[in-house]
């Protein structure tokens, strides 16, 4: 019997060691979003704390297809010089690169994929293990050991969890870095068009181009329609001496009328006698526009929007050289609207990638789960300026999510309730399909439950872990 409870008490310790180093790591390693960073530091946390003697990292060259020894602790020099680059799929490194599962060599002398080098440097057990986030592999995290050494179940599943630790870290910095890059990128790309854009906001900038157009050709009112992406339509960003309720009307693909005819023909379109055309817009009846000329607004091939000028002097005739200046002028004015849009969404990206850096950061300072998800859902508010934010977990058994923790609502309202998978509003919805949801308008969603008359649109993302739902943000 004591010695049962002996070997609990060890099993105890060990467990408690284990969630002691992956939470410092998980801690040191989300303080930075530097690649150097946080190689360095993982290593340096790694030997400290697991007593390893010999630890190092490859990181993954995707352009060359090798890999290149980026950190290491406890090798010799002639030995990092000789293993500084391998080819993926090239000794047992190379092959877990390759595969994408992790290697344990419990003797390295006698593997068939054992490298010379590794056994001049008396290298006799070594475990590799890829650092990789969902399918992209970044490269693999290498611990060695001078002597034959059989690796446990607890050491396999130890270091691999290591390994998702690392290889989460290196997703986020490596988004961060190609998002400051193109951000670098976009504010090239935007200073070129600071004649457009004038250093003003996006509504302005295309209030500016809408007034420059109407200017140019003579006439008296506009708009510019833009592609929505997330209501995947047209619709109307900006008017020029027109209705101000006409901005956001929505116009598909296939719509009739001049917008329409733009966006499939992809050049300018005239219409003589707007206001007897049968496709008119009606709402724009009152103004008796005469002459009505519409522009694409393409960028890389992509029709992006269209501008349309009209005039509404019957006297006035658009002469094609007056088009001609127009579609150049369309064609700039394209380029700075995308140009505006790429940076805007270069910098909500950076900002995005700032508030997940410091939702990690707040994940791993505490093990207490009700301040953690409270902490979490607070920066998210905090930060998107939502009304309320909600995690709710998976019951199983009863196959109901309930509310765990909630921001901007009240929690003790809400913990009775539960909602049916597959059946109880949008959340159920998730649980059941296990992804995301996005409702524009939760008035006109069927899956939506009213809990509130504030609520407008809510988005539902599924909690997973390897691919199984266990609740809903």
């Amino acid at each position: 019997m004591s010695e049962d409870h002996e070997k609990s008490t060890e099993e105890i310790l060990r467990l408690n060691r284990e969630l002691s180093i992956l939470n410092a790591l998980s801690r040191i390693i989300n303080q930075s979003i530097d690649f150097d960073e946080i190689l360095n530091n993982s290593l340096d946390k790694i030997t400290e704390m697991t007593g390893v003697g010999s630890a190092g990292i490859y990181l993954l060259d995707e352009r060359n297809r090798d890999l290149v020894f980026a950190a290491y602790r406890g090798f010799s020099s002639t030995f990092i010089k000789g293993v500084k680059r391998l080819k993926v799929g090239e000794g047992v490194t190379g092959k877990a690169a390759l595969s994408g599962e992790s290697l344990f060599v419990d003797d390295y002398f006698a593997h068939p994929d054992g490298l010379s080098l590794g056994v001049e440097e008396g290298m006799r057990s070594l475990m590799v293990i890829p650092l990789k986030s969902g399918t992209r592999i970044f490269g693999t995290l290498n611990i060695a050991r001078k002597e034959v050494h059989r690796f446990t179940a607890s050491e396999k599943d130890l270091f691999n969890s290591i390994g998702q630790i690392i290889g989460g870290a290196m997703e986020r910095a490596s988004y961060y870095a190609e998002n400051v890059r193109r951000l670098e990128e976009q504010k090239t790309l935007y200073a070129i068009s600071q004649e457009i854009a004038s250093r003003l906001e996006f509504k302005e900038v295309l209030q500016k181009i809408m007034e420059s157009a109407v200017d140019l050709l003579g006439a008296e009112a506009g708009t510019i329609v833009l592609w929505d992406r997330q209501k995947q339509c047209y619709a109307t960003a900006v008017v020029h001496r027109l209705a101000e309720t006409m901005i956001g009307r929505e116009f598909s693909h296939d719509s009739d009328g001049i917008v329409g005819e733009i966006i499939i023909r992809k050049c300018p379109v005239l219409y003589d006698d707007y206001e007897h055309h049968p496709k008119r817009v009606k709402e724009l009846d009152s103004f008796h526009f005469k002459k009505v000329v519409g522009l694409p607004l393409i960028v890389r091939e992509m029709v992006i929007g269209a501008m349309v000028v009209g005039t509404t002097d019957p006297q006035k005739h658009f002469e094609q050289s007056e088009i001609d200046l127009l579609f150049t002028f369309a064609h700039q004015a394209a380029i700075a609207i995308g140009n505006t849009i790429l940076y805007e969404d270069s910098v909500a990206k950076i900002k995005q990638l700032t508030i997940l850096h410091e939702i990690g950061k707040t994940l791993s300072s505490t093990l207490d789960l009700d301040e953690l998800l409270k902490q979490a859902l607070g920066l998210l508010r905090q930060q998107f300026d939502y009304a309320s934010c909600c995690i709710l977990i998976l019951d199983k058994e009863k196959n109901e999510l309930y509310v765990e923790q909630v921001i901007g609502r009240d929690l003790a309202m809400l913990k009775a309730r539960r909602f049916r998978v597959g059946l109880d509003g949008i959340v159920g919805w998730v649980a059941k399909t296990g992804e995301s949801y996005y409702a524009s308008d939760v008035l006109r969603d069927p899956h939506y439950i009213s809990e509130s008359d504030n609520i407008r649109s809510e988005a539902a993302f599924p909690l997973k872990v390897r691919d199984e739902v266990i609740g809903v943000l």
